[in-house]
């Protein structure tokens, strides 16, 4: 879907269903999302991720008492929980946006201060440039932050071997998928038989995915070689990341 359709779903009528790739917000919600203090109802709408913003929760916990047009309320109130879900994911989660991120936000920020104009609330709506500026600041960080990799080496089944571009590993790092059969989705078997692969031993899937996110930022932060050996051939105690020269190998234990 091209971000404009993203955007043009937003002017929809309020209730109808959409789909767009920050869909999170509009699942079904659950008992925790309600009994948090930061999440408020809004007309018929229990936001979900107010918890990222205080000043959205201290203005529209009474806004009826505003005298607002609440179907306006109701829906600026969802393009802001699209907004902090956002955040959420780029800065706190995956620590980097991309260009469509930032644009995608600015357009949201577009819109909102629109709406709150309307409800003559556009100055108590100030905490939105905030949001904006958290995504901005982790927009493209990894390229500019990280130095590259001189060339990645994963090494599959009967030691063939598949070659990654540091372009790859950013994608990776920014889409993480542990069920593709790609890099991240062979780590993640690997660890199940050799969970020192990625350093921790937990067996939760979130624990693991947070480890694997953070071998792919050291993978790509490295300024050596990287060498994923995950040959299922040999026994998985010797699946290995290697840093540095093959001849003068570093093993993450």
């Amino acid at each position: 879907m091209k971000l404009k359709d993203i955007l043009n779903e937003f002017t929809y009528p309020l209730g109808q269903v959409v789909s767009n790739p920050y869909h999170t917000p509009f699942q079904p919600i659950k008992e925790d999302e309600t009994q948090d203090p930061q999440e408020i109802m809004v007309g018929n709408y229990q936001t979900r991720h107010y918890d990222m913003c205080p000043g959205a929760t201290a203005v529209y916990k009474d806004i009826e008492s505003k005298g607002v047009d609440m179907d306006l309320a109701e829906r600026t109130a969802r393009l802001q929980d699209v907004l902090f879900y956002m955040e959420k994911h780029t800065v706190k989660e995956m620590q980097s946006a991309t260009e469509e991120d930032v644009l995608m936000a600015k357009n949201l920020q577009h819109q909102i201060m629109a709406m709150a104009e309307m409800m003559g609330l556009r100055t108590e709506h100030g905490y939105i440039q905030g949001h904006i500026d958290a995504i901005e600041k982790v927009a493209g960080g990894i390229d500019e932050n990280l130095e590259e990799a001189k060339s990645v080496t994963l090494i599959t089944y009967g030691g063939r071997e598949i070659k990654y571009k540091n372009s790859d590993i950013n994608n990776f790092i920014r889409n993480l998928n542990l069920n593709a059969e790609d890099l991240p989705g062979l780590i993640y078997k690997a660890s199940m038989s050799n969970p020192n692969i990625i350093d921790t031993r937990a067996k939760s899937y979130d624990k693991k995915k947070e480890a694997i996110l953070k071998l792919l930022k050291k993978i790509k932060s490295h300024s050596g070689d990287v060498i994923i050996d995950l040959d299922s051939k040999k026994p998985s105690f010797k699946h290995t990341v290697r840093f540095g020269l093959p001849e003068s190998v570093k093993i993450i234990k």
